[in-house]
């Protein structure tokens, strides 16, 4: 199992199940690391939401 962290270098340790293409709603440029995980933006296509005042989504939870 891949070891995701939250840590600065973390950018290249993003879930890889999510593509690289801008084009796809499942892109990796709407997920982050925050202290809970990698999280999906609010809003984004991919959350099957339009509002970008909801929580974000957790992928990926970091436990510590």
């Amino acid at each position: 199992m891949p070891l995701w962290t939250n840590t600065a270098g973390a950018i290249t340790n993003k879930p890889k199940f999510l593509t690289d293409d801008a084009n796809s709603k499942y892109d990796r440029t709407s997920v982050y690391a925050t202290n809970a995980g990698w999280v999906v933006k609010a809003g984004s296509n991919g959350t099957g939401n339009g509002n970008t005042g909801a929580q974000e989504e957790v992928l990926v939870a970091i436990g510590g």
